[in-house]
């Protein structure tokens, strides 16, 4: 149940693990972390979603694509692959399935992605929007975008 309350806490946070509860005889303090309001190099944070519920629930899917009929799984792995944890590190990402059709009309494929720190999240993505290039995407609460590489860009949107 405390996992459960600290995992949400972090989703919802966009900030660093910070151990919630600590007993006064605790041997050492938590290590030090960046502030909440902090942003790590190398992200862009005007890239992370303000919609709390955004790619963390099949019903608000990220959406990626490509224009190459058959690019909807490199879209995927691109969007993955630019994503950051809060710190600023790559996530590692592993399909898991699908849950079925989402709320824009693709099939939603969903993702756990681990973190540098071993904490792990499930995130939703549909791959059928050929105009939502992976690197204009936001990134969910709790997580970061890498700064572009504008050459590697597909779709428009």
């Amino acid at each position: 149940m405390i996992r459960a309350v600290f995992t949400t806490l972090f989703v919802l946070s966009c900030g660093p693990l910070v151990p919630i509860l600590a007993s006064e005889d605790s041997a050492a303090p938590p290590p030090p972390s960046k502030k909440a309001d902090e942003v790590p190099d190398g992200v862009d944070p005007t890239m992370t979603s303000r919609d709390p519920l955004f790619g963390l629930t099949p019903e608000r899917p990220v959406r990626v694509g490509s224009r190459d009929e058959l690019g909807g799984p490199k879209a995927q792995r691109e969007y993955f692959e630019s994503l950051r944890d809060s710190r600023g590190h790559p996530v590692e990402f592993r399909r898991k399935g699908n849950v079925g059709p989402g709320p824009y009309g693709g099939i939603v494929d969903v993702y756990e992605v681990k973190t540098r720190d071993g904490e792990t999240a499930r995130i939703y993505i549909d791959m059928y929007h050929p105009d939502h290039a992976p690197a204009n995407q936001p990134a969910p609460p709790g997580f970061f975008k890498a700064v572009r590489d504008t050459h590697r860009e597909t779709g428009s949107d």
